[in-house]
């Protein structure tokens, strides 16, 4: 994380790799069309983050193959 000039609080943004603005720019300058299509694939694709280690129990194979329990009930509901 990165601190803001003016104060002490740190900047909460995401920072926008080179590498993407400068693929954006060279498309912008050959055709725009490309550069259209460019920026809707950075859009409608997900970033891929690092699970934190206090998430990955929960994510583990143990737990994901745990058989659900089938509570089956009596009751007839109208």
């Amino acid at each position: 994380m990165e601190m803001t000039k003016n104060s002490d609080i740190p900047n909460q943004s995401l920072q926008i790799p080179k590498i993407f603005t400068l693929t954006a720019k060279l498309l912008q300058a050959i055709a725009t069309k490309l550069a259209t299509l460019f920026a809707a694939k950075l859009f409608q694709t997900s970033l891929k983050l690092k699970i934190p280690k206090r998430v990955e129990r929960f994510t583990s194979s143990k737990i994901r193959n745990r058989k659900k329990l089938e509570v089956k009930s009596n009751k007839k509901y109208p």
